[in-house]
């Protein structure tokens, strides 16, 4: 994993040393070294942030040489240069990915309603939560076991009926857990208290007729229902802070998105369940949750909370 970093200020670019010298200095040798295209590397143990002061073809040439160079296909990067065409540009052309939190973020359900529970005082456990999934089986299947005993009715929506039937029979044979297999447009959704969308595309979610007061946590894109009456929340992404086992990195990315960061630490090839337990081991805690208009209020939480309990 390769960490870049675009300099926000003197003391990200330079180091102590150098920022704590005389501070015209300090300015000559931050000119001297951005003239020279000097990509400086920050570390803590064998985490390396790679830190340019501008975006420029100077720059943006040195970071793609360390790319090619370090053979990784995975990158994380800072805030700042999210919003860097030219650099996101060049990522692109590398055929590398960068970590965003949405990989880890769909791993993230338990921690999702524990929040959700928490703001509202209130658990699930006469409520319907109903999962939009296709291919997905591995992931579905752990939820659904996770959750069994919470929610009243778990229901599943899929166009493949016939294979998930399948996975129903064994769910409720080895594990004695009943779910509600559905796809009607007009029916299916109606009045789901939460809806996971694991990986249906916008188009076959318009489809559905939605409970206008259910809470809607898209793990597949950045889809969000808005029809005019829809009076539930939207829930796309997370803010996160880091667990204790890896706060001694906080200080190295502190101009990083720490949900994007801790993706990068556990992001590996194993099996689904795997991921969930390690997440709920390390305890990340979500300071809060957002969707496009951004951070979502506990005041929303404890509307749409109403509104469900009144239904």
């Amino acid at each position: 994993m390769l960490y870049f970093e675009l300099g926000l200020n003197d003391e990200d670019y330079l180091t102590e040393r150098e920022y704590r010298a005389f501070w015209k200095i300090s300015r000559i040798i931050w000119n001297l070294k951005s003239f020279f295209g000097i990509v400086v590397k920050k570390k803590i143990e064998n985490k390396v942030v790679y830190v340019v002061p501008k975006v420029n073809k100077k720059f943006l040439k040195k970071l793609g040489k360390i790319l090619k160079l370090s053979g990784n296909n995975f990158v994380c990067i800072s805030d700042e240069l999210y919003y860097k065409d030219e650099f996101m540009s060049m990522v692109k052309t590398k055929d590398c990915e960068i970590c965003d939190g949405k990989w880890v973020f769909k791993y993230m359900l338990s921690n999702i309603l524990d929040y959700i529970t928490e703001i509202n005082k209130e658990n699930f456990i006469d409520k319907e939560i109903a999962f939009l999934v296709d291919d997905n089986y591995e992931l579905v299947i752990e939820y659904i076991k996770m959750l069994a005993n919470k929610f009243k009715v778990i229901t599943v929506v899929t166009n493949n009926i016939i294979n998930f039937s399948k996975v129903g029979e064994r769910l409720l044979k080895k594990e004695g857990i009943d779910i509600n297999l559905v796809n009607n447009y007009r029916k299916s959704l109606s009045k789901v208290d939460i809806i996971v969308n694991i990986d249906f595309k916008e188009e076959e979610i318009k489809k559905y007729n939605i409970f206008n007061k259910v809470y809607f946590i898209n793990f597949d894109n950045g889809y969000e229902i808005d029809h005019r009456n829809f009076e539930g929340i939207n829930i796309t992404k997370a803010q996160t802070s880091l667990p204790k086992k890896y706060v001694r990195y906080a200080e190295l990315f502190k101009n990083f998105n720490y949900l994007n960061v801790y993706e990068s630490l556990i992001r590996k090839k194993t099996a689904v369940y795997n991921i969930i337990k390690e997440i709920q081991k390390d305890e990340i805690e979500i300071i809060f949750l957002e969707n496009e208009n951004g951070m979502i209020k506990n005041e929303e939480f404890l509307g749409v909370a109403k509104k469900v309990l009144d239904k």
